[in-house]
């Protein structure tokens, strides 16, 4: 009994101790890192993706601010890590951003950026001469690290003016989209447009103009968060990666995707999931494609809770026992004896009738008795 304790006792620590380390080794989440972040024209940059399946094939696709790409593949070590070099192409960076993004399974992506400067200040809207129907990137490199700036859009057509806010990180690179929504536009208006940062000096004016052939995007039918949704691209480059990102209706990023290549009609599609989206109103675009569009969530469908049909209790019929019948044998009464009297019978005694006759006048005879 002692020795069965004791085996038990080991067991459990065993257990414990294995569960403690597997704690310790889970697989951290995907994430994408890239040093330095930023440099000058020459500068090489060291991008390192951690988290993915060991000895996996990792696809990358880098987008320069003209929107050009470049697809890249590596292979994952046996700890789930991929490294490469970028080095710059043609023998220089061009001054912006650049995007890493690295695709995922289900067509979900993860993606960093770094920033190429020559030691002045710029602002920049890229790629040149967006869509009405686009998100349009805004950047800047050079810029005060860690600062909020305020950026004063004036509308084509004399339609105003927005105030749009940003903050730059750590190496002064600035990086937002404006959607057209969360001007309260449908889509941008062609014309001339200004971009400025008043307390930085800065300013550059860029064009949205109408393209003969529009990028445009369909989703749905319907969307509901954590749910397949088709989401098909269509009219954009042929044998092209599509980079496409969701946010709120304020503009706030919600997540991304990475699809392709587009086919020989420049079209792609897949099922995704928006995961962790709450019912409302929502943005998606291709901003290195002028493409953009809206589409609403709906609310989880609500489980109907299935009654349960409370057991109804039917009495069961017990059978009496039947009386077997009992054959009772009839009972041949026997007549009783009569009692003999002890008495002697007196015999009654006979009377002797006497007839008598009388003699009338009328009657000649008449007897009685």
């Amino acid at each position: 009994m002692v020795r069965s304790r004791l085996l038990l006792v080991v067991l459990l620590l065993v257990l414990l101790s294995g569960a403690r380390v597997s704690a310790q080794t889970a697989i951290p989440a995907p994430a994408v890192t890239i040093s330095p972040a930023s440099g000058d024209i020459f500068t090489a940059h060291q991008v390192q993706i951690a988290g993915v399946t060991p000895g996996s094939q990792q696809l990358l696709v880098l987008f320069d601010p003209a929107g050009g790409q470049t697809v890249i593949h590596v292979a994952a070590d046996a700890s789930g890590v991929a490294q490469v070099t970028l080095a710059p192409t043609g023998g220089a960076w061009q001054l912006g951003v650049y995007r890493v993004v690295v695709a995922l399974p289900t067509t979900r992506s993860i993606s960093g950026i770094f920033s190429v400067n020559d030691g002045g200040k710029h602002l920049m809207v890229t790629p040149d001469l967006p869509s009405p129907n686009s998100a349009v990137e805004v950047s800047g490199v050079g810029l005060p690290p860690y600062s909020d700036i305020s950026l004063v859009l004036t509308i084509a057509g004399g339609l105003g003016q927005r105030v749009v806010s940003a903050r730059t990180d750590a190496q002064g690179t600035l990086e937002v989209l404006l959607w057209p929504q969360s001007l309260g536009f449908d889509f941008f208006s062609a014309g001339r447009y200004e971009l400025g940062a008043p307390d930085l000096g800065l300013n550059v004016a860029f064009y949205i103009r109408e393209h003969p052939s529009t990028s445009f995007i369909t989703v749905g039918p319907s969307v509901t968060s954590g749910v397949d949704t088709p989401l098909k691209f269509q009219a954009y480059g042929v044998n092209r990666f599509v980079w496409a990102v969701y946010a709120t209706e304020t503009g706030q990023t919600a997540g991304e995707f990475l699809l392709g290549p587009t086919d020989a009609r420049g079209a792609t599609g897949a099922t995704v999931q928006f995961p962790g989206l709450m019912q409302g109103e929502y943005l998606l675009a291709t901003p290195y494609d002028w493409g953009e569009t809206a589409f609403s969530v709906a609310a989880p469908p609500t489980a109907t809770p299935t009654s349960t049909p409370t057991p109804t209790y039917t009495p069961t019929m017990t059978p009496s026992a039947t009386p077997t019948a009992t054959r009772t044998p009839t009972r041949i009464p026997v007549p009783t004896p009569k009692r003999a009297s002890s008495r002697t019978a007196t015999p009654k005694p006979t009377v002797t009738r006497h007839r008598t006759c009388t003699l009338t006048k009328k009657h000649k005879r008449r007897c009685r008795g």
